[in-house]
């Protein structure tokens, strides 16, 4: 895909993400979609990379047997959720001052539910940043880099697709686990 064809993908995502945020307050229903688990995260993977943080790590899937696994929910809230935590880990990393920094995109169906993880080797967060990382306005970043309400929105629009999102130190760094039921065909979320 071309650059301009991404910019005006993204544009049109970014349109349609805004509207949905709007529509919080609202009763309105999010309609769910059929997606492919490996393309969906290659599609965030690809986003992100245009980004100037993401493009000095690495990316990469883990998707083990389920590349081709298909689910349904609101693509565009998703892919909201899964590209501000790579943008969060990208900062990490670039934080870290790590030359080998890493993002690892991870997805799996389990038991009815699709499991997400964005995974960091930049160091992870002290207890005290893990339990508030989720309150609005709450960042860690210097004034002018973050207004603290990326993972906020994350746990609510995770909520709205029927989810939750968590966070957690893994074995090198940052762990973002985004838990997702599984609707069926032609559901509402």
């Amino acid at each position: 895909m071309s650059f301009a064809e991404n910019s005006q993908k993204e544009l049109d995502r970014v349109g349609r993400l805004i509207s949905q945020l709007l529509q919080f307050s609202r009763p309105d229903k999010v309609e769910a979609e059929e997606l492919v688990l490996g393309t969906f995260l290659e599609e965030c993977a690809e986003l992100a990379s245009m980004h100037s943080t993401v493009r000095h790590c690495s990316v990469r899937l883990d998707l083990g047997e389920d590349t081709f696994a298909v689910f349904r929910s609101s693509a565009d809230l998703l892919q909201q959720i899964v590209l501000n935590c790579m943008l969060n880990a990208a900062d990490a990393l670039v934080d870290s001052a790590r030359e080998d920094g890493e993002i690892v995109l991870f997805g799996r169906r389990d038991r009815g539910r699709v499991r997400f993880e964005v995974r960091d080797n930049g160091g992870g967060v002290s207890e005290e940043v893990a339990a508030r990382m989720f309150e609005p306005f709450f960042t860690t970043k210097e004034a002018g880099r973050g207004t603290g309400l990326g993972l906020f929105v994350c746990q609510l629009l995770a909520g709205r697709l029927g989810g939750e999102i968590s966070a957690g130190n893994g074995a090198e760094g940052l762990v973002v686990k985004i838990f997702l039921r599984d609707v069926g065909e032609g559901v509402c979320l």
